[in-house]
């Protein structure tokens, strides 16, 4: 079993002072950002637009995973992608033409999820379910914060899990065909030099990642690992720019390459 992550939303944060929350939320042991973005249109009430995202990725190194919750997604894939989006999330309810946009998203070289209502059936994936990245079941209804669970989630999220299983698919598996990809095997091979340390080593190596109990596995797609004399564990990730610093102790450290080198 993966282990749970915490993406806290951007919507909580104080907007005056948007650095200090991302640093906030990095010192708390945040995994991720939750961006929701709101059209008024799609739900009523209306949020932020790409240019926060791209303002927050300069004050983080924690993935930006943004929920579009707007009317035609695929109009805007590409300014949410340039603004820094790790992920994009769309509603299955607002694309006529589901496949056509998750292909999209992924051919910008970043992940895509697929958003249900809380009265939307499961089926409505079905035929997506290996394609997608990122599968987010809503327990509100979207467009306002404050509101009761919904507890039918519960058995929903179960069934979902099972449909996971049966497809014999797993979310987030980044194609090595990914310009972010890319981008982290010449990290990777960045850190190496920075830290003059061995060749790189590969990823799956589980005798040596076992005794860091599993924090590796909180690392966000990694592509590269190296290790020091001091057993400290480097993995680059698969976004751009950031390293992750894992120490024997199982402490973890968030920094851009700038900072390696």
């Amino acid at each position: 079993m993966k282990p749970i992550e915490i993406h806290p939303s951007l919507l909580a944060a104080d907007f005056s002072d948007l650095r200090g929350a991302m640093k906030m939320a990095e010192a708390a042991g945040a995994d991720a950002i939750h961006c929701d973005v709101m059209d008024g249109h799609y739900v009523p009430n209306i949020s932020f637009g790409a240019p926060i995202i791209k303002a927050i990725k300069k004050h983080t190194g924690l993935p930006l995973r943004t929920h579009l919750m707007i009317e035609h997604p695929e109009l805007y894939v590409d300014d949410f992608v340039n603004a820094g989006s790790y992920e994009v999330t769309v509603h299955a309810e607002a694309c006529i033409h589901l496949n056509r946009v998750v292909n999209l998203i992924k051919s910008k070289g970043v992940q895509a999820g697929v958003s249900l209502n809380p009265s939307t059936p499961l089926c409505m994936i079905k035929h997506v379910l290996k394609d997608i990245d990122v599968l987010l079941l809503m327990s509100v209804n979207p467009g306002f914060g404050g509101q009761s669970f919904i507890p039918e989630t519960v058995a929903k999220i179960r069934e979902a899990a099972e449909m996971r299983a049966a497809a014999g698919t797993d979310f987030s598996q980044v194609p090595k065909t990914s310009p972010y990809y890319q981008k982290g095997q010449e990290l990777a091979e960045s850190c190496k030099l920075a830290l003059n340390l061995p060749p790189q080593k590969p990823v799956n190596q589980p005798s040596k990642i076992a005794q860091y109990s599993g924090v590796y596995e909180n690392v966000p797609s990694p592509t590269g690992v190296t290790t020091d004399s001091k057993g400290n564990l480097y993995i680059a990730s698969f976004m751009d720019n950031i390293i992750y610093k894992i120490t024997p102790d199982n402490k973890r450290q968030i920094f851009l390459k700038s900072e390696m080198i």
